[in-house]
């Protein structure tokens, strides 16, 4: 799903962060529990006969403002990995932009490449 994911953990203790706010931690724990979501959700539908799938997509890294230095978010300055992304992305090296971010989540829901293989990373999708 993506590296955020790979790096996080569901905090069970205090799910909400009320008590301990971590904002790159809080944000790995959304990436793990929408990827919770999908799965469950494809299980159910198996199991009931729904007749649905469930496409989880990851918009890649784009130079948004969610990236962007911001005070409501704690970050008060830019940091060195914005500016990275933002260069690397204007010259359309590896990142996608704002544009093309929508991208993968329409091709998972519109596809009819994407049904019956949820969960089956890009690479593998696509080669067949």
């Amino acid at each position: 799903m993506s590296i955020a994911a790979s790096r996080g953990t569901i905090n069970w203790v205090d799910p909400s962060w009320e008590r301990s706010y971590d904002g790159m931690r809080a944000y790995r724990q959304s990436k793990i529990a929408f990827g919770l979501f999908g799965l469950e959700l494809d299980r159910r539908s198996a199991e009931h006969g729904w007749q649905l799938t469930s496409n989880l997509s990851h918009p890649g890294v784009a130079a948004t403002n969610l990236l962007s230095a911001r005070e409501d978010l704690g970050r008060r300055k830019q940091t060195p990995g914005r500016r990275i992304i933002g260069a690397m992305s204007a010259r359309g090296i590896l990142l996608g932009s704002a544009e093309s971010a929508g991208q993968p989540a329409l091709f998972a829901a519109t596809s009819e490449r994407c049904a019956f293989r949820a969960m089956q990373p890009w690479h593998r999708m696509n080669a067949s």
